[in-house]
């Protein structure tokens, strides 16, 4: 059966999760031979030169066996056409019918296409030129997503290798801004966050030494700048010996601050980029080390990275130092060894990790990283998605209770998503750390 043209549709509801449309950043993409019948073709558009109804389309002369993430926008607001993927994608003259996965997308109605036919309906919504639609095979099952927000998850499996996919309908009207990315052995950039479970951690958790820290932890407020509505905070330490292992604590219940429920800590003493190098655990403790608690004048960082990455190989859990990447802990055990910090402590709870950014302070943290990370969307969201690309380590350095987000401080330099931050839902951030993820808060010394 012919798609219908379907302008206004009954008995539909209008989804509720539908999101205010916004123009999201585009990722870096990868080179591709786009092809088409019927249509004019560039390196990222494709335009329905056609006669009427289902005799254009556009694909990409590649195929992907590899997870692919495909990224389009339409050229118009009213504008018929499906966009996705496809096995074959001549083979059938009716070019809707060689849509192997596909959003169909209308003016004022969506629907899923796979293998020629509809699978599921998500409804009545407005679509603009402006909305950017996703279709995504992270190596299992294709998702289907608007301005980054999942739509559908197909049942489907692939079973065929698959080319970039678009059936135009509405004449001189298509598509731009196709992007792609794949082959997630070539990442953006290079990751080294390796890691090692040690259960002696366990005597050393945050939940039951909270009080402690706390104490040894003194925030006191700086004047509130003139022109910015919100006053930020630094944090002065008072040195203590390190406390002997006493064996398994006590454990007492984290204090809650009742009210709060946002935390932003200052960032902006310094920004540094790792580059295409495996030094993340190196920049994410120099970055905490220069943003706080303790402040420090003169050049910044008061920490090279380097050499924290080079000094925790020697100290981490791997004999040698032939290899690329360190842990959090060889990190937290050098600037232990030289005096930098007092204690380290760690968390392995998302409940644990909000209270702690609430009020102790920023911590770093060792997780999976997956290929969809790298792309923050365009209000800096990253979301878990694609292959896993290895292990990064980053700063946490916000919170937001009621939007349910962490905000990530990266080390990729200030291009990279809103000004080098990121943010991760509490969702997608204990599964991060069920998957053997660690956060690490250390007391620092002034030095």
């Amino acid at each position: 059966v012919t798609p219908t043209i379907t302008e206004t549709p009954t008995n539909t509801p209008t989804p509720t999760n539908t999101p205010t449309p916004t123009t999201s950043q585009i990722p870096l993409c990868d080179t591709f031979t786009f092809s088409g019948i019927n249509t004019n073709t560039t390196i990222n558009s494709a335009i329905n030169t056609g006669g009427g109804g289902w005799d254009s389309s556009a694909y990409s002369t590649e195929s992907y066996t590899t997870p692919v993430t495909l990224t389009f926008q339409t050229t118009a607001n009213g504008n018929y056409l499906m966009g996705g993927f496809s096995y074959n994608p001549t083979i059938n003259p009716t070019t809707y019918l060689n849509t192997s996965y596909g959003l169909y997308i209308q003016p004022s109605f969506l629907e899923i296409y796979e293998n020629g036919g509809q699978v599921t309906v998500p409804g009545s919504m407005t679509n603009l030129s402006t909305d950017v639609w996703k279709v995504i095979y992270n190596g299992t099952n294709v998702t289907y997503y608007k301005n980054d927000v999942l739509i559908y998850t197909s049942l489907n499996p692939v079973t065929q290798p698959l080319h970039i996919f678009f059936a135009l309908l509405t004449g001189g009207e298509g598509v731009v801004n196709v992007c792609n990315n794949y082959l997630p052995t070539q990442i953006p950039f290079q990751l080294g966050r390796i890691h090692i479970l040690d259960e002696r951690d366990n005597n050393y958790l945050i939940k039951d030494h909270f009080l402690t820290i706390k104490d040894r932890i003194v925030i006191t407020p700086t004047p509130t700048p003139t022109k910015t509505p919100t006053p930020t905070k630094s944090r002065s330490i008072t040195p203590t010996p390190t406390p002997t292992k006493t064996g398994n604590p006590t454990p007492t219940p984290t204090p809650t601050n009742v009210g709060i429920t946002s935390k932003y800590w200052d960032d902006n003493v310094w920004w540094g980029n790792q580059g295409n190098t495996p030094m993340c655990v190196g920049y994410a403790w120099a970055h905490w080390i220069a943003d706080g608690p303790v402040t420090h004048t003169g050049v910044q960082p008061p920490i090279a990275p380097n050499l924290i990455y080079y000094e925790a190989q020697k100290v981490d859990e791997w004999p040698g130092e032939n290899y690329d990447g360190t842990s959090v802990r060889g990190g937290a055990k050098y600037l232990t060894n030289s005096g930098k910090v007092g204690n380290y402590y760690w968390a392995y709870d998302v409940q644990t990790l909000i209270n702690t950014i609430l009020q102790l302070g920023p911590v770093v943290v060792g997780t999976n990283w997956y290929y969809n990370m790298f792309f923050p969307n365009s209000n800096g969201v990253i979301s878990i998605g694609g292959s896993l690309a290895g292990g990064h380590a980053y700063v946490l350095n916000g919170v937001d209770t009621v939007n349910k987000l962490f905000r990530i401080k990266n080390s990729w330099g200030q291009s990279w998503g809103k000004s080098g931050h990121a943010f991760i839902s509490f969702t997608d951030m204990t599964r991060l750390i069920n998957e053997r993820g660690e956060i690490c808060l250390a007391i620092e010394n002034n030095f």
